[in-house]
């Protein structure tokens, strides 16, 4: 048997003022200092606080844009006018193809609603027959599927052609000299003309700015590549500054997309770019903040909201434990000063001197001259030369003049590209293509209606007895129509280089049918890069895509996004079979 004794201490308050105890007094200052001094607090460095930076540069705002490869025709771009991927995506979105027809009956219902806020809604039913929908013709008709009949049922004769009615009221309204006049369809009287000439320049303007649309002979849009492809420049000290991008299609552009063509690639009229901007600017440095720093008072409390100090890290978490180095030991080393960009400029530093508290002057040099690999925001360089001069075009920032955060809609279209080890083939996927009601029609439900309708006649019943009768030889089994092959085509001039070429497959009632959609680009042969098809897919979708500008102003316009599929996929396409 043992006796185990201790002694315990048990604080006790004998005052219930507790300004003591928030003074947090040191009883052994000579301790403290000791620790100040094994820690390392005690060497002292000859630096001051930053008091004064000033900053001299330039900007540069970008002037010219260009649609397209290299070669292509460019025209000024203002980018307080429209965002980048507004001119970059657009395309024109009131042709919408042999198929579309909801666009122009909602034009077509927007002219009578003005016409009757007009007072002149007595004329409703003569435009309507002036300008009726034409009825799909027999051979897109069996391609639809059964909602997009139905859509077509109900809006004939209660929907007017607002393209027809557009191309009539254009020439008329705004002649060439003369005073705006109606067209002779349909006949108005004379008291309702000055009502209908108000409402159909109304309607004009209506038609003209709703949709982004680009000039006419403008594509940006490579079917080679399935993505886009477009250049920008700007003034600037040093001669013309060239940003291309070679390949854009993810939806979200900014400034990384483009890269500093240093080739001597120019997009023209140079003259008319606006001018370089000199910069001279003295401002006073300001300490870096963040959310969840540590608080600079002894005894204040922190924000609760973002607890750096709850990270999980291990050893080899090296991006973590480097933010967490920046952020208890030298985020109170920073220091930033405000320079206000405006978007769609090009800014260039040519010299940084900050003046500190003891009056010292030091000049701040670009962190990737001390050390190459830390370029951060620097733009990648292309085309250049050991003769390429580097100065007038060193230390460049964009700042690109795109949305963050746009509305996007219903998918109109949507094209799979896939590769079929099975059957040795890629194939085109038309899932989604335009139908008439402008949303994105089901082909597949199409191809079952179409079926539905016209069913693919039945074999002949075997002879009895007779074993071979049972059997029927078969040369190829069909596949649904939106299943497109993509037929590799050898490069002329290599041996191993080939191409994938769009094609069409045989039909056991009826010719082919070709792509209905845009994408595939049905009105010519449409040749991919074969790396295009990977084998894990690719899919590209065209919707509609609304942002609000700087100006407040809203900008619609039809664009296309590229990601990746799922893999491979099986048509179930066979050959040589005996049924």
């Amino acid at each position: 048997m043992s006796v185990t004794t201790w002694i315990r201490l048990d604080p006790s308050a004998r005052d219930a003022d507790l300004r003591s105890s928030l003074a947090a007094r040191v009883a052994d200052p000579l301790w403290l200092l000791a620790r100040q001094w094994q820690m390392g607090e005690r060497e002292g460095e000859d630096a001051g606080s930053p008091v004064v930076a000033r900053l001299l540069g330039e900007t540069n705002q970008l002037g010219r844009f260009r649609a397209g490869p290299a070669g292509s025709p460019a025209h000024a771009y203002d980018p307080r006018a429209a965002p980048l991927e507004a001119m970059v995506e657009r395309e024109n979105a009131r042709d919408g193809g042999r198929l579309g027809r909801r666009t122009a009956a909602d034009a077509g219902l927007h002219f009578l609603r003005l016409l009757a806020a007009a007072g002149a809604g007595s004329l409703r039913a003569a435009y309507l027959a002036a300008y009726p929908l034409a009825p799909l013709p027999a051979a897109d008709l069996d391609l639809i599927d059964d909602d997009s009949r139905v859509f077509l049922q109900m809006i004939q004769g209660r929907a007017l052609d607002g393209d027809a009615l557009y191309a009539a009221l254009l020439p008329t309204l705004r002649p060439p000299s003369g005073a705006p006049t109606l067209p002779a369809l349909p006949a108005v009287s004379g008291a309702d003309t000055p009502k209908v000439i108000s409402t159909g320049l109304a309607y004009l303007t209506w038609y003209e700015t709703l949709f982004s649309l680009p000039n006419a002979g403008e594509r940006a849009w490579s079917g080679e590549r399935m993505e886009y492809a477009f250049a920008v420049s700007a003034q600037g000290t040093g001669g013309e500054i060239v940003l291309t991008a070679p390949g854009y299609a993810d939806g979200r552009l900014d400034w990384y997309d483009l890269d500093l063509d240093r080739s001597g690639a120019s997009l023209g009229n140079v003259s008319e770019l606006p001018a370089a901007v000199p910069v001279d600017l003295s401002v006073q440095p300001a300490p870096v903040t963040f959310k969840g720093m540590p608080a600079h008072r002894f005894w204040e409390f922190e924000d609760a909201q973002v607890d750096l100090g709850a990270l999980d890290i291990s050893t080899s978490d090296l991006p973590r434990l480097l933010l967490m180095e920046f952020a208890f030991l030298h985020g109170n080393d920073w220091f930033i000063m405000p320079w206000p960009l405006a978007v769609g400029t090009l800014a260039r530093v040519t010299s940084l001197k900050v003046t500190d508290t003891f009056g010292d002057v030091k000049e701040i040099t670009p962190s990737k001259d001390l050390d190459p690999s830390f370029s951060m925001f620097h733009l990648t360089e292309i085309g250049a030369t050991a003769q390429t001069p580097a100065a007038p075009f060193k230390d460049l920032l964009f700042m690109a003049p795109t949305v963050h955060g746009g509305l996007g809609g219903r998918v109109l279209e949507d094209v799979v590209l896939a590769r079929d080890e099975m059957a040795n083939l890629a194939w085109a996927i038309e899932r989604k293509v335009e139908g008439p009601s402008n949303h994105g029609m089901s082909r597949q439900d199409a191809f079952v209606a179409r079926r539905r309708r016209s069913p693919l006649p039945l074999p002949p019943p075997p002879e009895p007895g007779n074993e071979l009768s049972r059997k029927r030889y078969v040369v190829q089994n069909s596949i649904p129509d939106h299943w497109l092959p993509m037929v590799p085509v050898k490069v002329p001039g290599t041996d191993a280089e080939f191409r994938f070429r769009r094609g069409l497959m045989d039909r056991p009632d009826g010719p082919p049918i070709p792509a209905q959609g845009r994408i595939l680009e049905p009105e010519h042969a449409l040749i991919m890069h074969e790396e295009e098809i990977p084998r894990i897919g690719a899919r590209i979708q065209r919707s509609f895509q609304m942002a609000r500008w700087i100006g407040g102003e809203t900008h619609l316009w039809v664009g296309r996004r590229k990601t990746v599929s799922h893999g491979e996929s099986s048509s179930g396409l066979r050959y040589d079979i005996a049924e």
